[in-house]
C-alpha cells in the first residue's frame, strides 16, 4: 500500500513539476525572470558571493551589478529534500527582513513584486519566487523605476495603489545583505519543517 501511495505521489509531482510556469534564477551573467510565456533577462555581473546553511536549510546570496548600473541582491534558499517551508512566501519574506507590512504590487503564477515596508520606516523593492515549497529566490535593491519597468514588460494590469518612489537602494561595491537570516530564526519560528506528507505516506 505504502509502495503505491509513493508512486501516485511521485507521478503528481513529476506532473506539477512539468507545468512551472514561472521561474527567478540568476546564471550566466543574466538575472532571468520567467512569468508564463513571458521571457525577460537582465544582464549582471556578481560582485561578491557568499554560500551559509542553517540546518536542513542552504543559502547563497550575490551581490549582482546589473547592466545599466543598479547594485541588487539576490538570494537563493533551498530546503534539504525531506524539508519544506512552513510559511507563505510572503510571512517567510516579512520575517526575514523584520518588516512591518509587505504591499504586492503584482503577483502572478508564484512570482511577486513587492515593495517591503521596514520598521525604520524605509521601503524595499523586491521581486520574488517561490514554486515548489523547497526553494525561495529573491532578489532586492532596484529602484522602483526598474519595478515600474519590469510591470511594463510583464502586461502587468495597473497596479492599484500608488507605488513608493523613494526606496533603499544598495551602494555599489556593497558586501551587505538586507535579511536576517539565523539558526534561530529557521529552526525556532520555523521557517521550514518537515515534508507534512511523510507521515501520511512513507513512516
Amino acid at each position: 500500500m505504502h509502495t503505491i501511495a509513493k508512486i501516485v505521489l511521485l507521478s503528481t509531482l513529476l506532473l506539477l513539476g512539468g507545468c512551472k510556469m514561472s521561474d527567478l534564477s540568476y546564471q550566466k551573467g543574466h538575472l532571468s525572470i520567467q512569468v508564463n510565456d513571458k521571457h525577460l533577462q537582465i544582464s549582471g555581473r556578481p560582485t561578491f558571493r557568499h554560500t551559509d546553511s542553517f540546518g536542513n536549510l542552504y543559502l547563497t546570496q550575490e551581490m549582482l551589478r546589473l547592466k545599466n548600473g543598479n547594485q541588487v541582491a539576490y538570494e537563493r534558499a533551498s530546503t534539504d529534500p525531506l524539508y519544506e517551508f512552513n510559511l507563505t512566501p510572503v510571512q517567510t519574506i516579512k520575517a526575514l527582513f523584520h518588516a512591518r507590512s509587505v504591499n504586492v504590487i503584482y503577483f502572478q503564477s508564484s512570482f511577486y513584486l513587492a515593495q517591503l515596508i521596514l520598521w525604520d520606516g524605509g521601503v524595499l523593492n523586491l521581486a520574488m519566487e517561490q514554486f515548489d515549497d523547497q526553494r525561495l529566490t529573491f532578489v532586492y535593491g532596484m529602484p522602483t523605476s526598474q519595478m515600474r519597468k519590469l510591470l511594463r514588460e510583464l502586461d502587468a494590469p495597473d497596479v492599484q495603489s500608488p507605488m513608493i518612489e523613494r526606496v533603499i537602494t544598495l551602494p555599489k561595491n556593497s558586501h551587505t545583505f538586507l535579511t536576517h537570516w539565523s539558526v534561530q530564526l529557521v529552526q525556532l519560528t520555523p521557517l521550514i519543517t518537515p515534508l507534512r506528507y511523510n507521515m501520511g505516506l512513507f513512516f
